[in-house]
């Protein structure tokens, strides 16, 4: 998927992302940070990833509550 304004592109493929400005790489690696580092340059484009950033926050939270649970069990023993 590639995302652009006039001086910036987002360009994901699977778990990997590059953002390119006036057509120089300025950063190439993990998606999530791709995005991050995309929003940064091009902060009114932020509205497109709501749904991305929703899911980071879902899954960070199913995370906490597997460790808790993990804790839980270790303090029950």
């Amino acid at each position: 998927m590639i995302i652009s304004n006039d001086k910036y592109i987002l360009d994901l493929q699977g778990s990997l992302g590059t953002v390119y400005g006036d057509g120089k790489l300025l950063f190439k690696g993990f998606s999530g940070t791709a995005i991050k580092e995309y929003i940064r340059y091009v902060p009114e484009h932020r509205y497109k990833f709501r749904g991305v950033k929703e899911h980071q926050r879902k899954m960070e939270l199913a995370k906490d509550l597997e460790k808790a649970r993990l804790k839980a069990r270790e303090n029950a023993k």
